[in-house]
This record gives structure tokens, sequence and C-alpha cells, in this order.
């Protein structure tokens, strides 16, 4: 008996059920995100604000723009965990998420154990190392459980903020 001509009189928040939701705590918003992206400059002893340079063994235009979109700093302190010290690390927050969207974008058919293998890192597959950020003249290759572990140790605020890093 609902007469469908009518106007909607309640707000798009109780219409949808999400009226007593508040955001999460640590989310930050678009508009703040320059600020943090400064703050996370301003907060090291040195500052390396020149822009990198594009390597030349990421032929994928894909691939180089996203390397050239996120800067690995702020990845760095949106994803770091709280107890994170990069002297102590051998792989780092920013290289993980540039494994994850290596894998999304290019081995989407994969599972981790067979992408974290010779296949995708090996010595001959520069253009991946390059991507991730992995030394070339060494045989280090990400182990799949070091990926797993990283991607289940993400916060729910830690994901919505790189997404909206990405927007931003």
């Amino acid at each position: 008996n609902y007469d469908y001509s009518q106007p909607i009189d309640i707000s798009i928040e109780e219409l949808t059920g999400i009226e007593e939701q508040l955001p999460s705590k640590g989310v930050i918003p678009i508009h703040k995100m320059t600020d943090y992206i400064e703050k996370a400059y301003i907060n090291n002893l040195v500052s390396f604000d020149e822009r990198k340079k594009p390597y030349s063994e990421i032929s994928d235009p894909e691939l180089r723009f996203i390397d050239e979109l996120i800067d690995d700093l702020v990845i760095n302190s949106l994803v770091a965990p709280d107890n994170y010290s990069p002297m102590h690390r051998d792989i780092h927050p920013f290289q993980y998420v540039k494994m994850e969207l290596l894998k999304i974008l290019k081995y989407p058919e994969f599972s981790y154990r067979k992408f974290c293998s010779d296949e995708c890192f090996g010595k001959e597959r520069k253009r991946n190392r390059r991507f991730v950020r992995l030394p070339l003249s060494s045989d280090e290759i990400p182990d799949h459980t070091q990926l797993s572990k990283f991607r289940s140790s993400l916060k729910f605020t830690q994901v919505v903020n790189l997404l909206v890093y990405i927007i931003h």
C-alpha cells in the first residue's frame, strides 16, 4: 500500500540502516591526506624529497604507472605495524603491498606458494624484482608465509587509509 510517488522523508543513513555506525577510529579523511603525506616527510631525519626515477626494466605501462603513483615512504607509514623498525627488515611493508598488487594484476591464477618462486621473482624477472624493489644482484625471494602473514595482519583502518591514499 506504499505510494511510490511520495518523496522519502528519512535520511540516507536511516534508509540504509547505518545511522548508528560511526567511522572507524584512525581512518584518515581524504581532505586530511595531504597533511598526512607532508607530515610523513617532515618526521624524517633526512629528507629525500626528490622523486624516484622510473626504472627502465618496468616495461609494462600499468606497472610503471602504479610505481610512479605510490610513494614507498607513505605506504610504509600507513601499513607498517607499531613495532616496525626498518633496519631489522629485509623486506619492508611497501614491498609487500607491491607484491600484492603484482599478484592481483599479473598472476591472479597463481597460489601464493607458486607466486613466491623463481617463476615470478627469479633473477631473470627484472621487471617484477624492480617493481617490488628487490635487489637484482641477490637470489632473495619472498616467502609465501611472509606475504600471507602480512596480508592477514593488516587492520581494517590500514586498508581503508591505503585506499584513501591511492584515491588522493
